[in-house]
């Protein structure tokens, strides 16, 4: 990431997801290193328990960190998300050290959009500019 931030690109990252209860520590760290590291911001999402991933990760983390998923099965309730209420409470020390840091800031686009070059030439072609219309590179 220096090196990049170095060289003029725009840094940031994505800190996703955050498991409350279990990584608060884990997220200070990461966001100390990417400010290290010259980071432009950070964006922060908690963990989504869709239909699934509770019924895979409860059970994995009751066996490792019962209490942990006692937290996690109250905080979400048979929900995917947590309510905005909880959210800002869990994140709140995670959200206060991004902002410490300088981190906080949106992440601007690297460049205006356009319309998007096909991917493939051959089969059915997305509306887009014909390969003879490009410039070679």
């Amino acid at each position: 990431m220096a090196e990049l931030k170095a060289a003029g690109v725009p840094t940031s990252i994505f800190l996703a997801p955050v498991i409350p209860a279990v990584e608060e520590s884990e997220a200070l760290c990461i966001l100390d290193a990417a400010a290290a590291a010259g980071a432009d911001a950070a964006m922060v999402q908690p963990l989504r328990l869709s239909a699934g991933v509770r019924e895979w990760l409860l059970p994995r983390l009751a066996a490792r960190l019962p209490e942990a998923a006692r937290v996690l099965a109250r905080l979400y309730d048979r929900r995917e998300n947590l309510l905005p209420d909880e959210r800002q409470r869990l994140l709140a020390p995670i959200l206060a050290r991004r902002a410490g840091l300088g981190l906080d800031r949106p992440v601007a686009p690297l460049r205006e959009r356009s319309e998007q070059l096909p991917l493939f030439t051959c089969g059915p072609r997305a509306p887009g500019p014909k390969p003879s219309d490009r410039t070679p590179t």
